[in-house]
């Protein structure tokens, strides 16, 4: 199977960039305040927020079909980031005759130039499977292997979460699927060539690609300023969160 990012494997362990940690950081505070926002408490969702560092370890799960997936070894983050499968319209007719609209095709999530944007390529692999935790086993088979793509109601799905919370929350696929099950599916499909070709599939997948972008911490940060304008939330950030405090309230 062909990767998305050249001599990059499943099993690679990579680190993330500078523009990662600042992404993660960003998305979780507006996640934090958000929920606090709704009265949940504060000192639980503290554990929540992503706390950077330059030594986080990511595992690559799926590199294929314009796919790139990893699951941090440190943390519950999960990241996916999936390239646009639909192509706009480009033509109508006007009077007649035929008309060219050059639409603009949703912008690439991954690719060996955005790559570097994220991540940096370490010699340390993780090739025992033994070893991964249960998410990351899942996005292997289900996304890497491509198992979404057999039609029958009896098969694993992945779930797209979508926003900056997507990152965080994604650990809860594959609940109550059992690796020996998995493993015993590929092997069956395999043979048929049904995981091997096909975009994967999955539930809420949008055609437009998905996935984080550089571009998003701008509007993040304009929102988390925004909620520090509520005295409530401030008040309970400085005295809980001084550092953020001061990170995001000026």
């Amino acid at each position: 199977m062909r990767p998305l990012i050249p001599r990059v494997r499943v099993g690679d362990v990579l680190k993330g960039t500078r523009n990662l940690r600042y992404y993660l950081q960003t998305a979780s505070t507006l996640r934090y305040l958000q929920e606090a926002k709704h009265g949940h408490s504060m000192k639980h969702l503290s554990r929540q927020i992503y706390r950077p560092s330059k030594n986080d370890k990511f595992l690559v799960t799926v590199n294929a079909w314009g796919l790139f997936g990893v699951c941090s070894l440190d943390t519950e983050v999960i990241l996916l980031f999936g390239n646009p499968t639909t192509r706009p319209k480009n033509s109508t007719r006007s009077l007649g005759r035929p008309s060219h609209i050059q639409t603009k095709m949703p912008e690439m999530r991954m690719n060996p130039t955005i790559f570097p944007q994220w991540f940096i390529r370490t010699h340390v692999k993780m090739i025992d499977l033994r070893d991964w935790k249960d998410p990351a086993y899942y996005m292997r088979s289900v996304l890497h292997f491509n198992l979404t793509n057999i039609r029958q109601d009896s098969v694993p799905s992945y779930y797209f979460q979508h926003g900056q919370s997507g990152v965080f929350d994604s650990h809860m696929n594959g609940e109550g699927w059992q690796r020996d099950v998995l493993l015993s599916m590929s092997r069956e499909w395999a043979t048929r060539g049904v995981t091997r070709v096909g975009a994967p599939t999955g539930k809420n997948t949008p055609g437009n690609g998905f996935g984080p972008q550089l571009e998003e911490i701008e509007g993040m940060k304009r929102e988390i300023f925004q909620l520090c304008t509520n005295p409530r939330i401030a008040q309970r950030l400085k005295a809980e969160e001084p550092t953020l405090y001061e990170t995001y309230s000026k």
